[in-house]
């Protein structure tokens, strides 16, 4: 069971601005602050504090959350929970204009189109809502390039009013210090490593990977309700893009093209578009020399998914690609408390089974070529530079 710490830790900061921001709305000047952050980084925890503080010093806030359902959200849903709300309070309780009122949206990647030009028209026109602070948060992670929101963001953060916040992930020492405050106790150095290895400061990742029934105090797996959130983007993705990815996931957190192109035996050109959209959707991110996962506990999930015969055909691929080796899959491939060898050194153990076929589209599936190449002798090469694709690079800077 995750077990959240009793404070809020290394938020500091972005409470400070969040104070300042109310400021204005109590001189009844407009004021809006957009918070963006992955999943699990701590945005509902720190508006949840902040709101706290702020209905302690007289201010009303109204909470209203999105919500995801089919492609496009259900309609008005944040403002229709915020209106029941303040009626509730005029009603029941006949509050008078005593302060200034926070009006917090929660979850905006998943906002309708009514909801997102609701938004759009009371914070372009927010000088005429006095006393009125307005906190929008979404997840960042989502945010693809053509996501819906992103254009209203954009467009948002032109005023002179509004405030962008990035929440990022928490460094070493407020790391250190969550595992302090959930364990109520200084944690044993090998311990703090380890969780700071995988959770990789994401301050949810940290609470769902602590287990006080485990030896070690750390989840040997990835815990399931993780792993669930974990992998919602990349079971969005088509399905020869997954098929790529649970090759890349055998063989660490970054990965080269050249090799993951001689693991699948696919040609330069296929296993571009394979890859593009999962670095459009933020599941990976490109580089000169090849990907990466976003974060160390999607790859963790999706190789957790492999069934034990992917696992072996995999990693056999990878001990028989040419040039790949310990150092060549990457530290990054370490991944269990029981078993931290390379997939290449776990794979001498295995066998071949069966024969590997070279990489084929058919029917719109990416079939894996063997590395060792077809019936004809002919080794699997792919075309084009070995370093990466420079324009899926290019268009992963767009994304972050």
């Amino acid at each position: 069971m995750r077990t959240a710490s009793p404070v809020l830790v290394g938020r500091a900061e972005q409470l400070a601005v969040l104070d300042a921001a109310l400021a204005p709305a109590r001189r009844e000047g407009p004021s809006v602050v957009l918070i963006g952050g992955e999943a699990g980084v701590g945005k509902s925890r720190l508006v949840s504090e902040f709101t706290a503080r702020a209905r302690g010093a007289g201010a009303r806030v109204l909470t209203g959350g999105c919500v995801e359902l089919g492609t496009d959200g259900l309609p008005f849903a944040p403002f229709t929970a915020v209106l029941r709300e303040l009626v509730r309070e005029l009603l029941l309780e006949r509050l008078a204009e005593s302060g200034p009122v926070v009006l917090l949206i929660e979850d905006a990647h998943w906002a309708d189109r009514s909801t997102r030009d609701l938004l759009a028209f009371l914070v372009s026109r927010q000088q005429i809502l006095d006393g009125v602070l307005i906190i929008v948060t979404y997840r960042s992670d989502e945010m693809h390039r053509t996501h819906p929101v992103r254009p209203l963001l954009a467009e948002l953060g032109r005023l002179s009013w509004v405030e962008r916040m990035e929440l990022p992930r928490l460094d070493r020492r407020h790391a250190d210090e969550l595992v302090a405050r959930i364990l109520g106790r200084e944690p044993e150095p090998s311990l703090a490593d380890d969780v700071y290895r995988r959770a990789e400061g994401n301050p949810l990742f940290v609470e769902e990977l602590l287990c006080s029934d485990c030896d070690s105090g750390l989840a040997a797996g990835v815990p399931a309700s993780l792993r669930d959130l974990l992998l919602v983007s990349v079971r969005r993705l088509p399905d020869e893009t997954q098929e790529v990815l649970r090759a890349a996931s055998a063989g660490g957190q970054h990965i080269r093209h050249a090799l993951l192109a001689a693991v699948t035996g696919l040609d330069d050109d296929v296993l571009t578009r394979a890859l593009r959209p999962a670095v459009a959707a933020n599941v990976l991110t490109a580089d000169a020399q090849g990907y990466a996962f976003r974060h160390g506990l999607i790859r963790e999930a999706i190789l957790d998914d492999l069934m034990p015969g992917d696992h072996t055909r995999l990693h056999t691929r990878f001990a028989e690609a040419p040039g790949a080796g310990a150092r060549a899959l990457g530290q990054g491939a370490r991944r269990r408390t029981v078993d931290r060898r390379e997939p290449a050194e776990r794979a001498g153990a295995g066998r071949p089974g069966g024969k590997d076929r070279r990489g084929e589209r058919a029917g719109g599936k990416v079939r894996f070529r063997s590395a060792q190449g077809d019936r004809s002798g002919r080794r699997a090469r792919p075309r084009g530079p070995a370093a990466g694709d420079p324009g899926l690079a290019e268009e992963a800077q767009r994304h972050r």
